[in-house]
């Protein structure tokens, strides 16, 4: 028996639901980055419109807050986003019963980058540009952790030794 496409995707979204993955992979959501807004805000081109993304479970110092000055080591935070994201594609996921919009309106997400299916919110606090936000849980949260005390351990980024400031010193 051939299945259509259609009848084959509405199975497999039937049986995602039926594990309990539907509330995480809905529809496997791809976009490409057009433009990093600061080290944790990307706009990406998404189903053909200019969509903010705020990455989940990451603070980056702030670089364009319009109440807040430049925080420390937020430009560093700014260009590691850069090179991670430049002219990449991306995998966005949401966490299953969590808000999918701040209250900025940006789309909350964890990006993948589709050339090397690196985490980059991970990758941004395992390398010192952000430390895990935790203020929201979501599941693997505790990976964000142990990846900002490995961060922390190996003195990268935020917590090098020619840090003047500690990171306490950016807003949450």
């Amino acid at each position: 028996m051939r299945l259509s496409r259609r009848r084959l995707a509405a199975f497999l979204l039937l049986s995602a639901a039926g594990l309990g993955l539907a509330g995480w992979f809905l529809v496997p959501d791809t976009a490409r980055v057009l433009r990093i807004v600061d080290g944790d805000t990307v706009e990406v081109l998404r189903r053909g419109r200019r969509t903010t993304v705020r990455l989940l479970g990451v603070d980056t110092p702030e670089t364009v807050h319009p109440r807040i000055p430049d925080q420390f080591f937020g430009p560093e935070a700014t260009a590691y986003t850069k090179r991670l994201l430049t002219g990449q594609t991306v995998r966005l996921t949401y966490p299953p019963r969590h808000e999918r919009h701040d209250r900025y309106g940006r789309l909350l997400a964890f990006l993948e980058r589709r050339s090397d299916h690196l985490d980059v919110n991970l990758e941004i606090v395992r390398q010192g540009y952000g430390r895990a936000y935790t203020k929201y849980p979501f599941r693997g949260l505790e990976r964000f952790v142990a990846a900002q005390r490995e961060a922390q351990a190996a003195r990268r980024g935020l917590w090098a030794p020619g840090a003047v400031a500690p990171p306490e010193t950016f807003a949450p």
